[in-house]
Parts: C-alpha cells; structure tokens; sequence
C-alpha cells in the first residue's frame, strides 16, 4: 500500500490549476475515487492470469487476503484492459520486428477463447516472439501477423497453409523431420532409409556448431554443406515406398 501526498496549487500568472503526479501513479484522481491499483498490483494480476492461468475471482480473493486490497474480479477485468491499451504501442513494434525478420519461425496450438476453439500463433526469431490469439489456423491468420508477402526464411513444420507464402524461402523445422526419422525407424525397423536420413540432419546440426564456434572457415562450410546437399539428394531419389517416407506434409 502507498499513499500520495499530492499537492495542488494555482498557478500566479494565468491562474491555471496545477496538479502534481508521482510516475506512480495510474490515475490523476483525488478523493474517494483517487484509490487505484498501482503498476506494481496490475503487473502481478497479468502475470497471474495470462501466465499461470489463474481466474479473476481467485486472484481477487488473494488480493484481499494476502494484501489486504479489495477489487472485484470486474474491476481485475478492467485493469487488464487498462494494461492492455498501455502495451499495444510496444505490441505493434515487436510485430514490425517480426515481420522484418530474415528468419521467423511460426506455430500454432489450440486455445480456448470463453469455451470456444481458437488458436494460440507464437512467432519466433532469435531475439523475439511474439504471440497472437487468432480464431482461426488458417493462411490469413498467419498473414494477418507476418504480412501475406513476408519473403524472408520461414522455419515451420509441415502445415500446409504455410506453403502459401510463396514469396518466402521454406526450412523445415528439423526436429519435425528427426521425429518423423525416430517414427520410421520403430515402425520399420529393416529398412535403414530413415536411420540414415537422420544421420544427415545430425551432421547438419555438427557443423552449425562448428560455424557458430569458428572451427571451421567458410570455404569448408560451403564444401561440407555441398557434400550434405549430396547425400541428402540420393536419399530423396531412393525413397522406399513406405507410405509415411514418402508423404508430402
């Protein structure tokens, strides 16, 4: 709890009222209606609600008992509106950052919106992610946040709307295609296709390691990377006809 000893004056010349504000502060009210919920309060009700997933009416309660702060769950409501609007500049900024990313990686899961199916989008580079509950999984959902022309490198499992950005290079996400390896190699246990495609993505990823630990100079990279290329074509140009090797995804 704090208290703001907030001075009030007039001022001299023109005789304008003059108000002073703590950074504190959330609200320029006075009087009975100067109680508010301070930065520190609304940031512990986010984290509580959208991180760990914890109702309204319980947060209250532990307000109220724990703190000693009464609010109701609707005024909880609006304090996240509040805080939502405060963090819609800084949210619109990191999507411009997404969508001028070289390499962006999206997915997508399930998400429950009052009950109802939506989807919880999470758009990831190196150094942002950004999130977006959209009530859809389709193509224009995941235009409406990179751009329907994003022409960088999109890293992605093999969700067919994401083929639909025909402007930007495609990397399948390899952990994808080492499980779909694993899969194969139980199912199949004769056929030795899968253990050495997995071989290939294993060497791929030891000689990332290499590059990002400046083992190797770029002329071996590109030679190594040449000789991946290699293998990995003769194992596509011998793909055994098993239905799960051999489907588009």
């Amino acid at each position: 709890m704090r208290r703001f000893d907030v001075h009030v004056g007039y001022c001299v010349a023109c005789g304008r009222r003059v108000q002073g504000r703590h950074p504190l502060q959330t609200s320029d009210a006075l009087g009975a209606a100067g109680v508010q919920l301070g930065p520190g309060v609304v940031t512990l009700v986010v984290l509580l609600h959208k991180h760990a997933g914890m109702p309204l009416e319980k947060i209250a309660t532990l307000l109220r008992e724990r703190f000693g702060v009464r609010v109701t769950p609707g005024g909880l409501v609006h304090a996240l509106h509040r805080a939502a609007r405060v963090a819609a500049p800084t949210y619109a900024a990191l999507c411009e950052q997404i969508r001028g990313s070289p390499v962006v990686s999206p997915d997508e899961t399930g998400w429950r919106v009052g009950a109802i199916l939506h989807w919880l989008w999470a758009f990831a580079t190196p150094t942002t992610t950004v999130y977006a509950i959209r009530p859809g999984r389709a193509f224009d959902d995941a235009a409406a946040m990179l751009g329907a022309d994003f022409d960088g490198v999109l890293v992605r499992d093999g969700w067919a709307p994401y083929r639909q950005f025909t402007q930007a290079l495609h990397q399948s996400c390899l952990q994808h295609l080492a499980r779909r390896c694993r899969t194969l190699r139980a199912d199949h246990p004769r056929s030795p296709w899968a253990a050495h495609v997995q071989e290939v993505f294993t060497d791929a990823l030891a000689l990332r390691d290499r590059r990002n630990a400046g083992r190797i100079s770029a002329h071996g990279v590109a030679v190594a990377r040449g000789r991946l290329l290699a293998r990995l074509g003769r194992l596509i140009d011998t793909v055994p006809a098993l239905p799960a090797a051999t489907r588009c995804r």
